[in-house]
């Protein structure tokens, strides 16, 4: 023990530890909503948090989504599934996250556009 430090826990630094950022899983699943994706995800890519990883589920889309989100290229990972649902479109997506947190973003299931 150093006799000149002060008691107490260890610092970061001190100890020798470096702490790893956190990295969010945000999961969009989605279906027919080529009017309104782009605003879900970019409301994530726009976040100060920099440690996200971007999944967005499309459930068996018959609109334009798939090619709405083609445009965002190595931003986010598109995953396409058969139409099973918004539960099933989530479970796709916790499946595939890598992170250390999991966050859902759901888009409205409805037969509005």
């Amino acid at each position: 023990m150093h006799e000149d430090r002060k008691l107490g826990p260890l610092t970061a630094q001190e100890s020798g530890y470096i702490e790893k950022p956190m990295l969010v899983s945000v999961i969009i699943p989605t279906y027919n909503r080529a009017k309104t994706i782009e605003r879900a995800v970019n409301s994530v890519l726009n976040q100060t948090w920099n440690q996200i990883e971007l999944i967005v589920v499309d459930d068996g889309s018959t609109d334009q989504t798939v090619e709405v989100l083609k445009r965002y290229g190595n931003k986010i990972r598109l995953i396409r599934q058969q139409n099973g649902g918004p539960g099933a479109a989530r479970n796709t997506g916790i499946k595939a996250a890598t992170g250390d947190v999991i966050s859902f973003l759901d888009e409205f299931y409805g037969g509005r556009g």
